[in-house]
């Protein structure tokens, strides 16, 4: 009789911090095919920036931003000042997620948006009436914020606390771990942002293989950067972050525990 829990698929997260070891009853997988880089100097521009007092609020877009604008602080000896700056302007987070990040990294207590994407943000923003904003994000970051912002009169300008770059040594483990499909061994890839969907749609579709597993995006960009490339998302959360996910791949798992693969 085989176990049913390994009858169940192994989720595969691509991004470049580490899943849980287990979600919505399914135990996951790592390859970390791009990695996140501290910019250097971050927070000392922030609190260069916030010190001319030209800002209403502060926005995060990903949980990543906080933990590395802190991680920069500790290093240049700068986090209470930092945190004292933060203290002066309303600061905002897409969602559950990244305000949690807010919290832990900044000791911040950062308003939510209730619609958790760029555009979603925006529009809460100019809904409030504000009129200048300081995004704290990675140049890789989605550009729908500012073009929203921009586009109601909102002054906008960005500092860049990370970046993303391409981990080409974890693309030929993804390759490796894709061709093992054709044994049999059910993985269903957990996309989390648009770049991540390419890479992973060039090497499955290298490998003949763009066709032969479900996807999930974790929110509506991730799945319209899929149906480009002529694919369906087979599950989005209703919320854009980890926490949405578990909802979400319960009912996943639990659907596809028996199937052995997707060949």
């Amino acid at each position: 009789m085989v176990d049913e829990a390994q009858e169940r698929p192994r989720l595969l997260f691509l991004g470049p911090d580490p899943p849980p070891s287990t979600l919505g009853g399914c135990r996951t997988i790592w390859i970390p095919v791009v990695k996140a880089y501290n910019v250097e100097g971050s927070s000392v521009k922030t609190i260069e920036e916030l010190s001319e007092k030209r800002y209403e609020t502060i926005v995060f877009t990903s949980p990543r931003a906080p933990r590395m604008l802190a991680f920069d602080a500790v290093k240049h000896g700068v986090k209470p000042i930092l945190r004292e700056k933060l203290e002066g302007v309303d600061v905002w987070a897409i969602g559950p997620g990244t305000r949690k990040s807010v919290r832990e990294h900044l000791g911040i207590e950062a308003y939510e948006s209730s619609i958790h994407t760029g555009i979603g943000l925006a529009g809460e923003l100019v809904s409030r009436g504000y009129k200048s904003v300081l995004g704290l994000r990675s140049p890789n970051a989605l550009p729908d914020l500012a073009y929203r912002l921009a586009g109601n009169g909102v002054y906008y300008n960005e500092i860049h606390v990370y970046e993303v770059r391409i981990n080409k040594r974890s693309l030929d483990e993804l390759a490796e771990l894709l061709y093992r499909i054709r044994g049999g061994r059910l993985f269903v890839p957990v996309l989390t942002s648009p770049s991540i969907a390419r890479v992973f749609l060039d090497i499955a579709g290298s490998l003949g293989l763009k066709d032969a597993m479900p996807l999930i995006s974790l929110g509506p960009t991730t799945a319209r950067a899929l149906e480009e490339r002529g694919q369906k998302s087979s599950c989005i959360p209703p919320t854009y972050s980890l926490e949405g996910l578990r909802e979400c791949l319960e009912t996943f798992c639990n659907h596809h525990s028996s199937l052995s693969n997707y060949t």
